[in-house]
């Protein structure tokens, strides 16, 4: 049996090759600050859309240790098991892709990062800064006896000072799914969304780099060995920013939401002619599977989501735009601001907290570990860990997309080379 699984499996490969014993965050020196001035930023585009993340589950360990037939079982277990779980990572995605397709999300992240461009570019101006000046068309204006009219005086402010370090000079976008070059003297901004298993909690990552060929990178750290090759050659800057959304409180089980559950499963297993699998097959298995699993008296992470991604999508996604829209502020912000801390993080520091508003809401500098120096905006009611488990289901609109466009580039490539003979 085929399964449209929609999804890929997250690469987490711990232990495969030997972490690196210095940061991975890369500040630019004040040289490199002095350097770049207005500097541009590309938004890279965002191809994927909101990620519905899920856990695929694998029995191809222990089906392994017997053989072929062992190999087969395992295929056919791991088809029964993951089919229900993968079509509504995938449903869940193709309904976020309906409220917030991708172009919507690149278009939200080039605003803010416009808007914080504005911010540099016309600082607020003290009001001690402000002179007056006479108008340039003031007559004296008299009565035959009094003295000579006060002349006209209007205030003009002055000019504001230019901004100083690194900031926006102009944000454009870019389709880099299928570049190879590296992009010269430009801020690079790339962007995942994903939703945690449970729907409780978007999690929004930005990876930022900046390469020139004029400031090209140098390692701040001391080595007792070689340099290693990593910290020889890249950018000149890379950091990380990670947006956690207010998490959604799970629901409370109850004899209602469990027939609500139900028949939610039996819904996602109808066909597109609104039939329900046939009996014998690896759909209906799987569909009792979850069913049963349905009538036990808790509510698993896939189960959750259920419920929460209806949540998101409420009021035409008021909530997911919210949410959305405080996490391109952040990144716009601080993106700026860490690009003029010319601070090399340590692998032992301690974490900082830069802000704390109104809802609770903290951002924090990482203080220690490879990941030291990057930010993370975190909500304040989190009352249990999210996790994004191993394989995302991705919106089949954006799936179609991003085929066309390898096609398009791939075809454009072809004829490339052709002109080239």
């Amino acid at each position: 049996m085929r399964i449209m699984v929609g999804a890929i499996l997250a690469v987490a490969l711990t232990g495969c090759a030997t972490a690196p014993q210095y940061p991975t965050m890369r500040p630019l020196t004040a040289a490199h600050v002095e350097t770049m001035g207005p500097t541009r930023v590309v938004v890279s585009e965002n191809n994927n859309g909101i990620e519905k993340a899920w856990f695929y589950t694998s029995t191809s360990g222990a089906g392994a240790a017997y053989g072929l037939i062992g190999v087969m079982v395992s295929a056919a277990m791991d088809a029964i098991i993951n089919y229900g779980p993968s079509q509504r990572a995938q449903k869940a995605a193709n309904e976020m892709a309906e409220v917030m397709p991708v172009d919507a999300l690149n278009a939200s992240l080039v605003e803010q990062l416009r808007l914080q461009m504005a911010a540099a570019t016309t600082p607020a101006q003290p009001a001690e800064a402000t002179l007056t000046a006479v108008s340039a068309d003031a007559s004296v204006v008299t009565d035959g006896s009094a003295a000579p009219a006060e002349p006209i005086v209007a205030s003009v402010v002055a000019p504001p000072p230019p901004p100083s370090g690194v900031y926006y000079e102009n944000v454009e976008r870019a389709q880099r799914l299928m570049a190879r070059d590296v992009l010269d003297d430009a801020v690079v901004v790339s962007t995942s969304y994903t939703l945690s298993e449970d729907s409780s909690t978007l999690r929004v990552i930005a990876n930022v780099t900046y390469q020139s060929t004029a400031t090209p990178y140098s390692t701040p750290y001391t080595f007792t060995g070689s340099v290693p090759r990593a910290e020889t050659t890249g950018p000149a800057y890379r950091n990380t920013f990670t947006y956690y959304s207010t998490q959604l409180p799970v629901p409370t089980l109850t004899p209602e939401l469990r027939e609500r559950l139900i028949a939610n499963i039996q819904e996602s297993a109808r066909d597109a002619n609104g039939a329900l699998p046939a009996e014998g097959s690896n759909e209906y298995r799987s569909m009792e599977r979850e069913l049963e699993n349905a009538r036990d008296d808790r509510l698993s992470k896939d189960e959750i989501a259920i419920f929460l991604t209806r949540e998101w999508l409420r009021d035409d996604g008021a909530l997911l735009r919210r949410e959305l829209d405080q996490a391109h502020e952040f990144i716009a912000r601080y993106v700026v601001l860490d690009m003029n801390r010319t601070v090399a993080p340590s692998l032992t520091g301690s974490d900082e907290l830069l802000e704390t508003t109104e809802d609770s809401r903290s951002v924090r500098r990482v203080g220690s570990g490879t990941a030291a120096g990057s930010y993370i905006s975190f909500g304040g009611n989190v009352s249990s860990f999210s996790t994004y488990g191993n394989a995302i289901g991705i919106a089949r609109v954006h799936s179609e997309r991003i085929e066309q466009i390898r096609d398009t580039m791939r075809a454009a490539n072809r004829a490339s080379e052709r002109n080239n003979r």
